[in-house]
This record gives structure tokens, sequence and C-alpha cells, in this order.
């Protein structure tokens, strides 16, 4: 197992490891602090802790999750206010009062909450975003073409609508 060789505010070095990829999402210590993966070199792993350090001790585990930082989308997003990693700000009042507490883990989501939900799944080749946007010397339009597999989605105050876009 992968423990902390150093902490430095909210910096955190693992030693003699080759476990992680760069960023990667990792559990630090006891509390299980979400951290990110900064830098990767042949004798240290430098970790960014996005939550309060104090306490956190050499020789506690780093665990790696395998997957890159990322956030949860889905329709319950929209009535809520988050903390930087996606935490709902009510639901941690709820389980630690009124200052977060390091390793607080609750879902972005309300897994019991039924959302009106309509998904719709393409096959093309590509996707076409044309933009419009300010520009000093006039409006200017701006295509983009995304090619390969792709996720968009969009939102409405109903419902939840979902594409998928792939080459095959």
């Amino acid at each position: 197992m992968d423990k902390i060789y150093s902490v430095n505010g909210p910096v955190v070095k693992v030693a003699d490891t080759k476990s992680f990829a760069m960023q990667e999402m990792v559990y630090v210590g006891k509390k299980r602090l979400i951290g990110e993966v900064i830098r990767v070199q042949s004798d240290f792993t430098t970790i960014q802790v996005y939550e309060g350090t104090t306490g956190l001790m050499p020789d506690e585990p780093v665990i790696s999750t395998g997957a890159p930082m990322s956030a949860t989308l889905g329709p319950g997003i929209i009535n809520n206010i988050f903390d930087g990693i996606e935490r709902p700000l009510k639901k941690l009042e709820e389980v630690s009062g009124a200052f977060i507490a390091d390793g607080a883990d609750v879902s972005s989501l309300d897994t019991e909450k039924k959302y009106p939900v309509t998904m719709t799944v393409k096959t093309v080749s590509a996707i076409s975003v044309t933009t419009k946007r300010s520009h000093p010397a006039g409006s200017k339009r701006r295509t983009t073409v995304i090619t390969g597999s792709t996720w968009a989605a969009s939102f409405t105050a109903r419902s939840f609508r979902h594409t998928k876009a792939s080459t095959s």
C-alpha cells in the first residue's frame, strides 16, 4: 500500500511508487481526503489535497481510484449549491454542522429522488457546434466539429437529455 512521505500544506508526497497517473483522483489518509495527482516523478508522486490537511501524518495510506477527477451531472444539480469538490452544502451541514468536516462523504445527487427524464441516444460520425460570440471587430461565428466518441448533455427544468455521438 502507498503511504504519505511528507505533508506541506495542501501538498502531499508519496515516495517510491508507480501506482498513480497524472490527474488521477486519490483518497489521502485515514479520513480519505480527496486529492489529485499533479506530478509523477521516478522518486516522488505529488498530490494536491482539496480539503484541510491538518493532522495528516506520514505513513498514512494513499489510495488510488484509477479514475480522473470528475463531476456528476444530472437534473438534481440545478437546485443545489456545492463546495469545490461537488459536495452539496445543505447535505454537508446535515452531516457535519456549520463547519465542513474533513473527509465528509456525501453524494452530489439525491439518489432517492425521482426525476422526469427523457434519454435519447444517437449514433453520428460528428457533431457540429456553431457559436456566436462578441469580438471587438464585430460579431464572429465559429464552427467546431467534434469527432469520435463524444457525450453531450443539456438540462431543462423538467427534463434531462443526453446524447452520445460515436464514429461507429
